[in-house]
């Protein structure tokens, strides 16, 4: 009787070091982790903007991510580096009073079809509004759309590179030229607004060095235009 004792205390003492040694493990794990995302944290940027861009992804699961407007974007980024090979891009708004609740207004996928020193092309994937506030379109595509190429012409690496873009209308745009034949990326692309050829979904425009300045101020108006239309609708709208 007294061995069996001893076995079962041997086998639950042994049973108790395992469970102790894998909470160790656990809750060592976890100090790693909260150890890097506090070093993560420092790196991150957070715009004061109302209108913010972030990846799509890099908040998953709660995790903080930095938060750009277009106005601050290449002073703290390069954009190629940013990009990778391809990504998607959310617009968000920021709830003035609540800085932690944010509307996801349109998202942008953005694919590098080819990448030289001369020569930068680019694809816009898929792009859709995420627009639940009101029921006539505000600008929220053409607004993420601006603000990545503005972000590409003033980035330090690609001034003196021919930047191809291009898009196919989807979604909204492509709902918008086949019902009232506005093209809602003339402002953009640099062509008519009324287009009565509802079958002419392709853009494709190429920035050159030459024109950077004129391009970048260009685009720099539909900003302007497109974010006041944002803000008043939204603004409107809670």
């Amino acid at each position: 009787m007294l061995n069996w004792r001893k076995k079962a205390l041997k086998v639950f003492n042994k049973e108790k070091s395992e469970k102790e040694t894998e909470y160790d493990f656990a809750e060592e794990i976890m100090n790693v982790y909260n150890k890097i995302n506090i070093k993560e944290e420092k790196d991150l940027y957070y715009t004061n903007e109302q209108l913010f861009l972030i990846r799509e992804g890099d908040n998953w699961n709660g995790c903080k991510c930095s938060e750009y407007s277009y106005k601050d974007f290449n002073e703290y980024e390069d954009f190629k580096r940013y990009l990778g090979t391809n990504t998607r891009f959310q617009l968000l708004y920021r709830y003035r009073g609540n800085e932690d609740t944010n509307n996801v207004i349109s998202e942008a996928a953005l694919l590098v079809r080819r990448d030289e020193d001369k020569y930068y092309d680019l694809e816009f994937g898929w792009i859709t509004s995420k627009n639940k506030v009101s029921q006539k379109s505000f600008g929220g595509m053409t607004f993420l759309v601006a603000s990545i190429i503005y972000i590409m012409l003033n980035d330090e690496e690609l001034k003196n590179t021919n930047i191809k873009i291009s898009l196919e209308m989807h979604s909204e745009a492509r709902s918008i030229l086949e019902q009232k034949n506005i093209d809602v990326y003339h402002n953009i692309f640099d062509t008519k607004k009324v287009n009565n050829n509802k079958k002419d979904l392709y853009r494709e425009y190429i920035f050159t060095p030459e024109n950077r300045e004129k391009d970048i101020v260009r685009i720099l108006n539909v900003l302007n235009v497109k974010e006041s239309k944002i803000l008043e609708t939204l603004e409107n709208n809670i």
